[in-house]
């Protein structure tokens, strides 16, 4: 795919978007570890971009049965390992679960502005690729067009989706392969994050040695399979790593059995119902108000479910009214009192 030259610096899927957001959506890349996101929490009171915690926050508050692979809660429970990881008091503190859920939604305010449009190659279609794992996201049955859950990565590198991709339990590895057609171009949205010239589609080593474009797609970008599933055997060669100035193995050559899913990119139309739940979800929440709703969701849904709960609710209601009564006669006693006595002194 040869890449237009006077599209340079990314400006193809930037649109008019700051430098400023963009530098702030390129965190998403970074795979910092947990323990130092706290630690930069700590120093700059604000949450740093983190695309583990963002997909996890999709993923529950968009949960679909119909295109999440594990139960709603196996994607809660990941989510509360992770601040685990962070520090210990992490889970329960509601303050950092809202600085969570606002660098979430900032980041998807930023994507859901990017104007639409395409316009990186000279070719009539685009080809995507995406490595996945299997208790990420699932395609329907069918072959009916279905929303993305959450914020995914691709990349126009297919040996890179590869190297992404975990194995299921029969040992294949799930490759999504997106193709864009001329005529959805005007209808893509996307951030791209790198500027590299070409690249070469083939299942061998010249592809690794030329450069990737890591396109990031956002949740409600919707995708119909366009054919059966094909499996390949890929080779994927041993790998390197220079360490105090020599190079050290650190995997060996193997292969592994890819299963290539042909997606055909439909567009990007969340409804005015979606954008707003997304909006409700994590809109950051007054700390004790929040404590609050947590504990009576608790109550009302969980295993601590009390009884008579609207009997108590009504005779405190009662008891109240019978409190304002009470201090109602009693001015009015008292006010009545005070008349009395004026009066008795202006006779005198």
């Amino acid at each position: 795919m040869q890449i237009n030259p006077k599209e340079k610096g990314s400006r193809a899927l930037r649109g008019k978007m700051s430098s400023e957001n963009y530098n702030y959506l390129h965190h998403y890349t970074e795979d910092t570890d947990m323990d130092d996101l706290y630690e930069m929490y700590e120093q700059q009171g604000i949450f740093p971009v983190n695309y583990k915690l963002i997909k996890l926050l999709f993923l529950i508050h968009n949960y679909n049965p119909a295109t999440c692979s594990m139960d709603r809660q196996y994607y809660i429970d990941n989510f509360n390992e992770l601040l685990k990881e962070m520090c210990e008091d992490c889970e329960g503190d509601i303050r950092l679960r809202n600085k969570i859920n606002k660098m979430g939604l900032d980041f998807f305010n930023i994507v859901d502005n990017i104007p639409f449009g395409l316009d990186i190659t000279q070719d009539d279609m685009v080809t995507l690729w995406s490595g996945r794992k299997p208790d990420e996201i699932k395609i329907p049955d069918g072959g009916e067009p279905f929303q993305l859950p959450t914020f995914i990565s691709t990349t126009s590198n297919p040996n890179v989706a590869f190297e992404f991709a975990a194995p299921h339990d029969d040992g294949e590895y799930p490759i999504w392969k997106i193709s864009i057609p001329n005529d959805k171009k005007h209808m893509f949205k996307g951030v791209l994050f790198s500027d590299e010239k070409i690249y070469i589609e083939k299942f061998d080593d010249d592809s690794r040695k030329l450069g990737e474009l890591e396109v990031l797609l956002p949740p409600f970008t919707t995708f119909r399979l366009n054919s059966q599933s094909e499996v390949r055997d890929v080779v994927i060669p041993e790998k390197f790593i220079s360490f105090m100035g020599r190079m050290v193995k650190i995997s060996e050559e193997f292969t592994k059995k890819i299963r290539i899913y042909e997606l055909e990119y439909i567009a990007y139309h969340p409804t005015p119902a979606n954008i707003k739940d997304v909006q409700d979800a994590l809109q950051p929440r007054h700390p004790v108000r929040a404590a609050a709703a947590a504990a009576a969701e608790e109550i009302n849904h969980g295993t601590k479910r009390k009884r008579g709960g609207r009997k108590r609710t009504r005779r405190r209601k009662r008891t109240r009214r019978k409190k304002r009564m009470k201090g109602k006669k009693k001015r009015k006693l008292f006010n009545k009192k005070k008349r009395t006595v004026k009066k008795a002194l202006r006779r005198k």
